[in-house]
């Protein structure tokens, strides 16, 4: 859950790491009163992060998202204990911190002002969730994260109890166990008076079978639901039922997938002509399974006139399904797609690029596939590819050949966001890449894992072409530390993982 949503997040520049230098960078801003800062995953410890939130030039930011550092209880302490002037936004996912640190943040005055708030896959237990849920401070919330916090429940029964969830309009409880009582607590919380205002909610990987979720789904009160995430429960036996039950004039986006038990037959045709989801805009399906026939079946089904972004992930589609999919009138106005983990080799990459409904793509996840040179040059030469912002092709068995050629197609123009990782890159390939003025409206660029040595990151540093670049990931390369300096010093403005 992102807890700033809406908001425009910014990083601090890539050899900006410390605390101290993050600080000095953000006096240096003409303006604090609107910055959500992210500084998420730069190795904090506790030190570190009692530092930066003692700064008084901190205490006016909109919105910080400190996930992936290590903060732990005691950097809990020290941020209730800042004296935040407007802080709406405050993501502290994956950092560590329990029970304790959850009291002391629900015992902060000066997080009265927190409208959103990010705590999972930390180990709070029913003990840190309780005191966040009976904070007489935190009665702001509008969107609530304890995903992956070992939540029982009986916190998930308080929370359906409490008149102050009222307020929340989204929220999260994915990840936190598969057993009966988890289900008998959803049970209480879709038959909770209280939120009859929720707009998103995930209850992803939690073994809610088909009579929870149609306990759920049954209640007018849930027909507000704008955003519905269910994947990987075991609610296969009758995604018939579940469908008749979405009676939901707001459903925009919803997440399913059965991760539990993949192969069983599933009649997503049934979703896909559902006159429930007549304003669906987003679908997105984990681990299907489709097949061949499924396939079929699904696209001969596909009426769903306000979609614009498919999921397929790992649905066994190969060429033949990529083929029907991509000729199924359903697909016009998707301008995201994603098909990673489909088995798609080249000439299913020449059913898509060959397909009119492509011209309206604008993102296209196809990682962990096996397009190969030829499907890489069915992508570089496809007139009806143009559009594309967002391109994913991580682990295709893409070669230094493939992708010099790529490099020298007019495919790369436009692209924004750019992942070519777990290739053979090379040396010779990224040379080839940095060298295209293709390049120049790339964002973000993810070499990770690619074979690239010494030579490809001076090609790297010397390119006139990444002078757009925010964003650049170069983990898990071999480079020696001579590189990694140089690298460090040429993009020491933008973010860099090296």
């Amino acid at each position: 859950m992102d807890v700033a949503e809406g908001r425009q997040w910014i990083t601090p520049p890539s050899d900006h790491r410390t605390p101290s230098q993050i600080v000095a960078w953000l006096v240096s801003l003409t303006t604090l009163s609107s910055v959500a800062l992210d500084v998420s995953e730069h190795g904090w410890d506790v030190a570190a992060v009692e530092q930066f939130v003692s700064s008084p030039a901190v205490h006016r930011l909109e919105a910080l998202n400190l996930a992936g550092n290590s903060a732990r209880d005691a950097s809990a302490r020290a941020i209730a204990a800042a004296p935040w002037e407007s802080l709406a936004g405050l993501d502290l996912s994956s950092n560590d911190v329990g029970p304790v640190g959850a009291a002391a943040l629900a015992d902060a005055p000066s997080l009265a002002t927190l409208s959103s708030l990010n705590m999972s896959r930390n180990p709070l237990t029913d003990v840190g969730a309780l005191e966040l849920l009976t904070s007489r401070h935190l009665d702001n919330l509008r969107a609530l994260s304890l995903g992956a916090t070992s939540v029982t429940a009986s916190a998930i029964t308080h929370l359906a109890s409490r008149p102050s969830t009222a307020r929340l309009r989204a929220l999260d409880l994915s990840n936190n166990g598969r057993n009966a009582r988890i289900g008998q607590a959803i049970d209480a919380l879709a038959l909770s008076p209280h939120l009859s205002n929720l707009c998103k909610l995930t209850l992803a990987h939690n073994g809610l079978n088909d009579d929870h979720v149609h306990t759920l789904m049954a209640l007018p009160r849930m027909r507000r639901l704008a955003n519905l995430d269910l994947r990987g429960n075991d609610i296969s036996h009758a995604l018939d039922n579940l469908l008749a039950t979405l009676h939901s004039a707001s459903l925009r986006h919803l997440f399913l997938g059965d991760v539990l038990y993949p192969y069983r037959e599933l009649p997503y045709e049934q979703l896909a002509s559902s006159p429930h989801l007549a304003l669906l805009e987003t679908l997105v399906l984990e681990d299907a399974r489709l097949g061949i026939d499924g396939a079929r079946a699904f696209v001969q089904s596909l009426r769903l006139p306000a979609l614009t972004s498919l999921s397929l992930v790992a649905a066994d589609l190969r060429d033949e399904g990529t083929a029907i999919l991509m000729g199924c009138a359903g697909m016009a106005r998707v301008t995201r797609l994603d098909l990673s983990e489909n088995g798609i080799g080249p000439a299913g990459i020449q059913a898509l690029t060959a397909s009119p409904y492509a011209q309206q793509l604008r993102a296209l996840n196809l990682n962990d596939n096996m397009i190969g040179a030829e499907g890489l040059r069915a992508l570089a030469h496809s007139p009806h590819v143009r559009a594309l912002r967002e391109l994913r092709l991580r682990a295709n068995d893409l070669d230094p050949t493939a992708i010099e050629e790529f490099a020298a197609a007019s495919g790369l123009l436009g692209v924004c966001t750019l992942q070519l990782d777990t290739n053979k890159i090379g040396d010779a390939g990224v040379t080839a890449l940095v060298a295209s003025p293709h390049l120049t409206d790339v964002r973000r660029l993810s070499l990770m894992q690619n074979g690239i040595g010494d030579a490809g990151a001076m090609s790297i540093i010397e390119s006139p072409y990444l002078s757009n670049v925010q964003t650049l990931v170069l983990l898990q390369n071999p480079f020696s530390q001579t590189a990694i300096k140089l690298l460090r010093q040429r993009f020491k403005s933008i973010k860099l993982l090296v």
